[in-house]
C-alpha cells in the first residue's frame, strides 16, 4: 500500500464513509453529522476503529448515544460495541436496556438481534 500510494478499503465501506473520515481527518469535524443515519454511523464507527481514529470514534459514539439510541436500534448498537471496542457506547446501551427493559422484554426484533 505505501509504495503504490493506494489504500485498499473493504467493500462494506462506500465513498460516503471514506469522505466522512477524510473530512474529519482534515477538519476535525463532520459538517452533516446529525443527518447521517444509524447504519452509516455504525459503519463509520467500524472504519474509525479500523483506521485507529480515536477522536472520530469518540464523536461517532457520542452521536449514536445522543440521537440514535432507540428501542429498535439499541441491539444493533450493542452488537457493534464488542466488534469495535466502543466502551462508551456499550455502557450507554446497557443503561438504555436496563431503563427500557419492559419495552424490550417482549420485543422479538430486539431478542433476535441480541443473539
Amino acid at each position: 500500500e505505501a509504495q503504490e500510494c493506494i489504500v485498499n478499503v473493504e467493500p462494506c465501506f462506500n465513498a460516503f464513509h471514506i469522505r466522512a473520515c477524510l473530512e474529519f481527518i482534515y477538519t476535525n469535524r463532520i459538517v452533516q453529522l446529525r443527518s447521517i443515519g444509524t447504519d452509516d454511523l455504525l459503519r463509520l464507527l467500524h472504519l474509525s476503529d479500523r483506521w485507529l481514529l480515536r477522536d472520530l470514534k469518540r464523536l461517532i459514539e457520542h452521536e449514536l448515544v445522543r440521537d440514535h439510541m432507540k428501542v429498535d436500534t439499541v441491539a444493533r448498537m450493542y452488537g457493534a460495541t464488542e466488534d469495535f471496542s466502543a466502551q462508551r457506547l456499550q455502557s450507554a446501551c446497557i443503561e438504555f436496556i436496563m431503563t427500557n427493559l419492559r419495552q424490550l422484554a417482549g420485543n422479538s426484533d430486539f431478542e433476535e438481534e441480541m443473539k
